[in-house]
């Protein structure tokens, strides 16, 4: 712990050096540990722990392109986006425009929905928010994700078009919950959602007017699931480098 304290330290005052923020010494205490879990951290701590991640990834991004558009990843992606619509979270994001939305219901918190939007091989829009309505179930609560990044898909089709980039087909919106996908493109009655089925009203309207294409997503490859919940190492890392694309980061 004494090597890892003095590590965090050098970085601290490397960073307090850089950006002129005047840390002082005495913030660092002696008896910060790092290899347990600590649920209610000092604010102290906590604070040391965020500029040092930070610090840490200071050199990293968002990498728009990085792909040669002969390799075969680079293939694969536009190959799925526009024929089979299956997301992969091992693969990089297409050069098209791509969007997956994700909630959590019935926490312990207030519930949040979250989006996910990625054009040319990375992340354009991405947020956490707060459910604007009550939904008494998995599957309402996954609607309104839906409709909510539906909502940012149109708006990033509208600023493409005001540059002159007209969109070639409908956008592919991934949901990880079949029952949303499936009252959504009218594959069911949605018996048991009646009093919630306006809510899908203009996201099917959206779906027969050809601007959406909503397709189910395994939830192993979902890329928006580390904004709305705590994931394992693995997949954390495979969402943030898909997010970013820095598989394909280009040397500077």
């Amino acid at each position: 712990m004494a090597a890892t304290n003095a590590a965090i330290q050098n970085s601290m005052q490397q960073l307090a050096a850089t950006t002129r923020l005047g840390v002082k010494k005495k913030i660092y205490p002696n008896s910060l540990r790092l290899s347990k879990p600590n649920p209610n951290p000092n604010r102290k701590q906590l604070g040391l722990l965020l500029l040092e991640l930070a610090w840490t990834h200071r050199n990293e991004g968002i990498t728009y392109g990085g792909v040669g558009e002969d390799s075969a990843a680079t293939r694969r992606a536009a190959d799925v986006h526009l024929s089979s619509g299956e997301i992969k979270l091992d693969e990089p994001a297409p050069l098209e425009l791509q969007a997956t939305g994700d909630a959590n219901w019935n926490t312990l918190y207030r519930d949040v929905y979250s989006y996910l939007l990625t054009r040319g091989n990375a992340a354009v829009a991405h947020g956490l928010k707060r459910t604007p309505c009550v939904t008494g179930s998995t599957c309402e609560a996954e609607g309104v994700a839906s409709v909510k990044t539906a909502e940012k898909v149109l708006n990033v089709r509208n600023i493409e078009r005001a540059f002159g980039v007209l969109a070639d087909g409908a956008t592919l919106l991934g949901t990880d919950s079949s029952s949303n996908m499936q009252v959504a493109c009218k594959q069911a009655p949605g018996a048991r959602a009646k009093h919630a089925l306006r809510r899908w009203h203009w996201l099917r309207q959206q779906i027969s007017m050809g601007r959406v294409r909503l397709v189910h997503v395994r939830d192993a490859d979902m890329p928006a699931d580390f904004l709305t919940k705590w994931l394992p190492a693995k997949k954390m890392e495979a969402s943030l480098e898909r997010a970013t694309n820095s598989r394909n980061a280009v040397a500077v």
